[in-house]
């Protein structure tokens, strides 16, 4: 500088390596696909109906458009993927949840009502799908526990909650 001063910077790393992938692409799902774009998340958003991604509230996520089965055999997931399952349908939810639940990831949510989390739990032990330990690591109801009713509630809920565990991790 001309007068002699100095200046200092500041970098903050971003980890853009930070997968969320988002299976369902309806109210919720969209919702959160946008609020974590902003928060730093590589957003990839599964969805098996046709047209889903027709909107501009999906510029800058990965959408894969097919079964999503099919998907999750497809999907890259590793130690630092965040799951979240919000389909349309709960046989949707539980038979993704019983094929991830065993892939590397950082965390997996799926959304549900008190009830429906319970009878899930219930089915995944009496069948052997899951071990009560694996169920243990899985947030469902999926999100920080608030009264929500709106998408972009419930969205900001699950939002929460993977920010936690993202710095929670940082501080390991």
């Amino acid at each position: 500088m001309h007068c002699g001063g100095s200046v200092n910077v500041y970098f903050e790393p971003v980890n853009p390596n930070h997968k969320l992938f988002i299976f369902g692409a309806g109210h919720i799902g969209r919702t959160l696909a946008q609020f974590a774009k902003e928060l730093s998340f590589q957003v990839i958003v599964i969805d098996d109906r046709q047209g889903i991604f027709n909107s501009e509230e999906f510029n800058g996520c990965k959408c894969i458009e097919m079964s999503y089965l099919k998907a999750v055999e497809q999907c890259n997931f590793d130690d630092d993927s965040y799951i979240v399952i919000v389909t349309p349908k709960h046989s949707f939810d539980e038979d993704i949840l019983a094929v991830v639940a065993r892939k590397p990831h950082k965390y997996i949510g799926m959304i549900g009502s008190n009830k429906k989390v319970k009878m899930a739990k219930e089915r995944f032990i009496s069948q052997n799908i899951l071990t009560q330990e694996e169920l243990d690591k899985i947030n469902m109801p999926i999100g920080i526990k608030f009264a929500v009713e709106t998408p972009e509630e419930i969205a900001i809920s699950i939002l929460a909650k993977l920010i936690d565990v993202r710095n929670s991790s940082k501080n390991c």
